[in-house]
């Protein structure tokens, strides 16, 4: 695995900014981002997360969030021929 792919797997591994405090989370399972129908920021409004997928999918993200992980996504390489 290389530096891009890696780099693709953590691209869904964000902060999620709430009223006090930014908590690390992913996105992956979040169908805009997931699908890459809408840029990945850094730091996701916890709001914004909630519209998408509600309070269970919150706790999914913030489930996933752990740091030491070595990525939160799922790796599909493209077809090989």
């Amino acid at each position: 695995m290389n530096a891009q792919s890696i780099g693709y797997l953590n691209k869904f591994f964000v902060g999620i900014q709430g009223k006090t405090e930014t908590r690390k989370g992913c996105v992956v399972k979040i169908k805009a981002y997931g699908n890459l129908e809408k840029p990945v920021p850094p730091v996701v409004p916890v709001m914004d997360i909630v519209k998408r997928v509600g309070l269970e999918g919150l706790d999914e993200c913030l489930k996933r969030g752990d740091p030491d992980a070595r990525s939160c996504g799922k790796f599909a390489p493209g077809k090989r021929e």
